[in-house]
């Protein structure tokens, strides 16, 4: 289970707002990962982690570029929980592959 880290002050966004600090990383290896057969692997065990329909949706759309309707049909749901399932997986992706990936010096 990722810990969670809470990225706006206890006061709220009014009162100072985003802590730039605690927020997503900047990904400075972005274009030679795609061809590292070890960024896969970590992709893989990452997606892994996911419940089983969020990676199908994700996995579907995102990889292997699958259109909305075509997934919503697939697996049955509706267009806007394959929103709330993308967002989920892209967040929880994102996170795992900060820390199993880009925070490392592969």
């Amino acid at each position: 289970m990722m810990k969670k880290v809470i990225v706006f002050t206890a006061g709220g966004v009014s009162k100072g707002g985003w802590i730039h600090e605690l927020g997503p990383q900047k990904w400075s290896r972005q274009v030679e990962s795609l061809d590292s057969e070890l960024f896969w692997k970590t992709y893989h065990d990452c997606s892994a982690k996911l419940p089983k329909k969020v990676a199908a949706v994700f996995n579907l759309r995102e990889v292997d570029g699958m259109e909305t309707k075509d997934i919503c049909a697939l697996l049955d749901i509706s267009e806007g929980n394959l929103w709330v399932m993308l967002h989920r997986a892209r967040m929880a992706l994102r996170g795992c592959l900060e820390i199993n990936w880009f925070s490392k010096q592969n």
